[in-house]
């Protein structure tokens, strides 16, 4: 028949297998050929009835994603947010809209001006919730919360694959043994078998992603038992982000290693979650508006090839989001103006925020922004439109806290860290002198603004307390009046019938009595003429006999009384 490439191989047919080879052809053309036939055959049923498989499928796939939101929701513990509206929240924002308010509330008074304000801005019911645009309180970052539940489930298992129980380790409140049903840890407990598996390469890197994990805890949790790693795990720290109607622009200043770009992820996050419908990991009540785009300036892109350094990187990017923004559109800024000469990248940031807060095509509904530059935070003071944040540093501890400060510009913590970390005393002496006097008038303001902001807080963490047992006890005194209305129904339903009773007994009784003196009057003879003309001794004989013939006849029937006929008629 042949030869291979090389002349090493050649191919033969013996003379009896060629008509074996012949017929084993056939029957595979014969097969094709059926099941050709067959599948033109299904090819023509599924399109008699193509629109309704399509159908089908989009309702199968609705029903999915439907089922695929529940669980992430009930995985994560989460809240459903509550859309607010566009028009009851985001108002105009230009310069002529600002003016015409200012014109307004000058003419009404201020006693006019606060009840505006008071029903206009904030809702007017007095609910706390309605004051905010944006209130996400406890808001964890969705993909580092869910990398902790993802790790802590894995532990978990672990611990019952080693025949331990899970108790006593683990955070977020929540139980240790999860309520889903673990699926295909057959691979798992193949790669254990094996002296394979990736717990420990997975939980050295979850650690680095989380806040509050260092070099040295991951080294250990890699070495310990899934126990101790599980004792030892901690979810993300939660964020507060309350931002008001009136807000156009947030800018959020700290030290590096802070949390402001996880912030401003975490928002972007919950954003694009809210509008997939998405519960989000937050403490409730939640309220979020449905921006139409979230459109974000994150990380450094700087090029070589393409000739982009970061400055220019960040440049081109805000640019192309600006042109894609309509004005409802959510615009994350990180790290703005920095990767230049510091006055100018200052001054080019405040000059772009102004630009942001006039609302519009080109700019969006909120802008949030990262930044170094101390000297945008004084945008506050002069446009009410623009609001600051900070992330806390602990000094004692030389650490970031990772919560988020409202009203309070950051401050810087340079001379001070390297005070506590045993710089000489000489060298942070001269550095503290070639300071403004100003500057350390401002950072003595923003420690006293951070203390009362910390005595704020508290009082309002103990109104929400309030606010909640206030509610409970609301939904207590509703259900009751619900029981008690229902208790009063039932009741009046249950007179009324007895009511109808009664007088239905006494209607009876009533026709019996009349039938029954029909009855007697029918049967009684009637009087005769010549009692009307017998002397009087004769008319009052007569009348006692009649009255005798009477009462014979009543003591042969029970007449009610007159009383007891109208007590049983009413």
């Amino acid at each position: 028949l042949g030869s291979a490439p090389g002349g090493s191989l050649t191919y033969i047919e013996p003379p009896a297998a060629v008509g074996l080879n012949n017929e084993l052809a056939a029957a595979r053309g014969e097969a094709a050929a059926a099941e050709e036939a067959v599948l033109w055959g299904l090819t023509a049923r599924v399109v008699e009835v193509l629109h309704e498989l399509q159908d089908t499928f989009r309702t199968v796939v609705w029903l999915d994603e439907l089922s695929a939101r529940s669980r992430y929701g009930i995985w994560i513990q989460g809240t459903l947010p509550e859309i607010v509206p566009w028009d009851a929240v985001f108002h105009a924002r230009g310069a002529a809209s600002m003016r015409r308010k200012q014109k307004a509330q000058g003419a009404e008074g201020a006693d006019a001006e606060g009840e505006q304000a008071d029903s206009g801005l904030y809702g007017g019911d007095g609910d706390p919730d309605e004051r905010y645009a944006v209130r996400l309180r406890g808001l964890r970052h969705p993909l580092l919360y869910g990398e902790y539940l993802t790790r802590k489930e894995t532990l978990e298992r672990a611990v019952r694959m080693d025949g331990g129980d899970s108790g006593g380790g683990g955070g977020g409140g929540s139980s240790l043994r999860s309520p889903r049903r673990m699926l295909s840890n057959r691979k798992e407990v193949m790669l254990q078998q094996a002296g394979l598996s990736t717990s420990s390469s997975f939980s050295s890197s979850f650690s680095s992603s989380t806040d509050e994990s260092d070099a040295d805890d991951d080294e250990t949790s890699a070495d310990s038992s899934p126990r101790a790693q599980l004792a030892a795990l901690r979810p993300p720290r939660p964020l507060d982000w309350t931002v008001r109607p009136d807000t156009s622009a947030v800018v959020i200043t700290g030290p590096n290693t802070g949390g402001k770009t996880a912030a401003i992820k975490a928002l972007g996050l919950a954003a694009c979650m809210a509008r997939c419908g998405l519960a989000l990991p937050a403490a409730a009540p939640a309220r979020l508006p449905a921006f139409s785009r979230v459109l974000a300036d994150i990380g450094d892109e700087q090029s070589l090839s393409a000739n982009l350094s970061t400055f220019s990187g960040h440049l081109r990017r805000i640019q192309a989001l600006r042109c894609e923004a309509d004005g409802r559109s959510l615009l994350l800024l990180d790290e703005l103006g920095t990767g230049t000469d510091p006055l100018e990248g200052a001054a080019l940031g405040l000059a772009l925020l102004k630009r942001l807060v006039s609302g519009g095509v080109g700019c969006g509904a909120l802008t949030v922004a990262t930044t170094h530059h101390s000297v945008m935070t004084g945008l506050k003071f002069e446009d009410p439109r623009v609001e600051n944040a900070s992330v806390e540093f602990d000094e004692s501890a030389l650490a970031p806290t990772y919560r988020l400060l409202w009203g309070i510009p950051g401050r810087s913590n340079a001379l001070n860290i390297a005070a506590r970390l045993g710089l000489d005393a000489r060298v942070v002496s001269a550095a503290r002198s070639r300071l403004d006097s100003g500057v350390a008038d401002v950072n003595s303001a923003i420690e006293q603004l951070e203390e009362l902001r910390g005595q704020l807080e508290r009082q309002e963490r103990a109104r929400e307390v309030l606010d909640q047992d206030i509610g409970v006890l609301t939904r207590k005194l509703q259900s009751m009046s619900a029981r008690v209305q229902r208790l009063h129904d039932s009741l009046s339903r249950a007179r009324t019938e007895a009511l109808l009773q009664v007088y239905t007994l006494a209607r009876e009784r009533i026709r019996a009595i009349k039938k029954e003196k029909k009855r007697l009057g029918r049967t009684a003879s009637p009087p005769k003429p010549l009692l009307a003309q017998q002397p009087e001794p004769q008319q009052q004989a007569g009348a006692q006999q009649a009255a005798e013939g009477k009462d014979e006849v009543d003591g042969s029937v029970e007449w009610p009384s007159e009383e007891e006929v109208w007590a049983a008629w009413e």
